[in-house]
């Protein structure tokens, strides 16, 4: 006869908590060329690395929000694993202001993050090389009301030198978060090194040593940056517990 299983003998694997890491990109008519190049390509060589960070503790998702004349979903959020890059083309006015609403009706637990198994603070790494040409302020005092946004890790890369960094600055509410790219190697080495730090940071909700991260000399400089971004994840622990809590608000 068969002994009965003791329930207690088992192991359950714990569900993991999901990351989205939501890659907001201007696709204005500035952004043509070599800058547009440079993303299509830093986020199509960022993936195979991407792929296997969350391990045991969070399945990390890829959402895309483009914007130019008006903002539109590139991508929902996708699982890393089945995340495909297809590059952009860049043309267009630069509609800041749509892309924060289009942010905002998303990052809910209604829409975007509706995980049974629950979320891991989100991940924004938004990318522009201009100055906004539609109404921003508006929906950016919407947006911060959202408590995912606020507990969110909110990173910003200025590409060039017409990139309006008090604009960025704004988004992540604090500007050592607004890090600064003046070339196309420049830009490509940034968005991996963003994207990969938060990522693991993300995953596991604390902050992780980068020092070995930097091997550029023009990048090393922001390396007490993306360091100080980390402790983004601890400002609130009160807001953390309730976004984690499974008696989470509708309206978050």
């Amino acid at each position: 006869m068969a002994r009965a299983v003791n329930p207690l003998e088992v192991a359950v694997e714990p569900a993991k908590k999901e990351l989205v890491i939501f890659f907001i990109i201007d696709k204005s008519g500035s952004m043509s060329g070599t800058k547009i190049g440079a993303v299509n390509t830093a986020i199509r060589e960022v993936l195979p690395a991407l792929r296997g960070i969350g391990g045991s503790d969070a399945n990390i998702k890829i959402a895309v929000l483009g914007f130019s004349t008006e903002a539109h979903w590139i991508s929902p959020p996708v699982s890393v694993d089945d995340f495909m890059w297809e590059d952009i083309t860049a043309v267009g006015w630069t509609d800041f202001g749509a892309a924060l609403n289009k942010l905002g009706e998303k990052m809910s637990r209604k829409e975007f993050l509706n995980s049974s198994t629950g979320y891991a603070a989100p991940v924004t790494i938004l990318m522009s090389d201009g100055q906004p040409t539609d109404s921003w302020l508006a929906p950016l005092e919407v947006l911060r009301q959202n408590n995912w946004f606020k507990l969110a890790t909110k990173i910003a890369i200025a590409i060039g030198n017409d990139a309006d960094k008090k604009v960025l600055a704004e988004f992540t509410g604090d500007a050592q978060a607004v890090l600064v790219s003046h070339t196309p190697e420049d830009l490509k080495k940034l968005i991996k090194i963003v994207t990969l730090t938060s990522s693991q940071i993300g995953s596991k909700n604390t902050a992780i040593n980068v020092s070995n991260i930097f091997s550029d000399r023009n990048l090393a400089a922001q390396q007490s940056t993306i360091t100080a971004i980390t402790t983004s994840m601890q400002s609130d622990p009160d807001l953390a517990a309730n976004l984690f809590d499974d008696e989470i608000d509708d309206d978050f």
